[in-house]
């Protein structure tokens, strides 16, 4: 026979400062209204040009610039959001 399945408890909730969860949402906010502005139209058109460096063209040197800065701060935003309040031993 086997025994029946154990029950896991839930994590407890970690109490955050309400100050650090409102910077947290405000960064995150903020990231997207610049990600969306760095991938308009008429932004993505001024580096649409015939100039090779390194020899990639500029638009594709922008784009991966401004694709790995992004993920680059959303992951310090994530590390952040996971750090255990202070005073609490983790």
């Amino acid at each position: 026979m086997t025994s029946p399945p154990q029950q896991r408890h839930p994590e407890p909730q970690r109490s955050r400062d309400p100050r650090q969860e409102s910077r947290i949402r405000d960064w995150s906010v903020a990231l997207f209204i610049m990600a969306a502005i760095a991938f308009t139209p008429p932004l993505v058109m001024v580096f649409d040009r015939p100039v090779l460096v390194l020899g990639m063209p500029l638009l594709f040197i922008y784009m991966f610039a401004v694709w790995g800065a992004l993920i680059f701060m959303i992951g310090r935003i994530a590390v952040r959001d996971r750090r255990p309040p202070p005073g609490e031993g983790g």
